[in-house]
């Protein structure tokens, strides 16, 4: 069995329905992110399934947070789900 068995592919978008903390993760999934100035393309937002594709939920004010902050939040939530594995 390889680790790609039990693995989901997320994808993050300020416009996403759901947010990082409605998924089940597991510590095998990837996660990817676009770039702080424009996000992901919308070709490849859409050859995803749109459950997949995740939002941290922001303030009315802010559009968005840095990259690296980002990438921590939903990586921790991943760990903090998977138990520590690996701590």
């Amino acid at each position: 069995m390889s680790y790609l068995d039990n693995s989901n592919i997320y994808l993050t978008d300020t416009s996403a329905e759901k947010y990082y903390s409605d998924c089940d993760f597991t510590i095998n999934d990837t996660f990817i992110f676009g770039p702080e100035s424009k996000g992901l393309d919308t070709e490849i937002l859409n050859a995803y399934n749109p459950n997949n594709i995740i939002k941290i939920p922001m303030a009315p004010s802010i559009r968005s947070l840095n990259i690296c902050n980002s990438v921590s939040i939903v990586a921790y939530e991943c760990w903090r789900q998977s138990n520590f594995i690996g701590s």
